[in-house]
């Protein structure tokens, strides 16, 4: 199996800023995300790679900048970020401003994972090989890893 220390021990790189380089603009692999200390999650990206495209950006980048984003809709990291981590800490000024219009859940989703969250990613050869370690990492089959506590099956 490939070395997947990068995953774990490579340079840090804050959702703070937008995914852009050192991020291949097309490239399958893999990333961890982490909370200081604390790896939370291990996704994959890269599926389709091989089909005919006009987006210049897919993949690896273009699946950090969706979590970059912090929608709720559709992006199940996301999701596991406001259940899990953001939601135990909303105050109430911020349920009165939501009550009022002035705060979305997506605008704290977003403010969370950008002030607070930052990844590592891992290119791989193909999405096949992407898939068997995160699955392996997922289910605590690698010894010298941790579990992933947003994703972990």
């Amino acid at each position: 199996m490939r070395d997947i220390t990068p995953l774990f021990e490579s340079e840090l790189y804050s959702f703070e800023d937008r995914p852009g380089e050192p991020i291949p603009d097309i490239a399958s692999g893999l990333y961890s995300i982490w909370r200081g200390k604390h790896f939370l999650y291990v996704g994959i990206a890269g599926r389709d790679l091989n089909k005919p495209s006009t987006r210049k950006v897919r993949g690896l980048k273009d699946r950090l900048r969706a979590h970059w984003k912090g929608g709720l809709g559709g992006d199940q990291f996301a999701v596991y970020v406001f259940e899990r981590l953001l939601a135990p800490e909303i105050r109430r000024e911020q349920l009165d401003a939501m009550g009022r219009g002035e705060l979305t859940l997506n605008e704290l989703n977003r403010s969370f994972i950008r002030n607070n969250l930052s990844y590592r990613f891992l290119v791989t050869d193909t999405y096949s090989e992407a898939m068997d370690i995160e699955s392996q990492l997922k289910s605590g089959s690698l010894d010298n890893y941790p579990k992933p506590y947003l994703n972990p099956t």
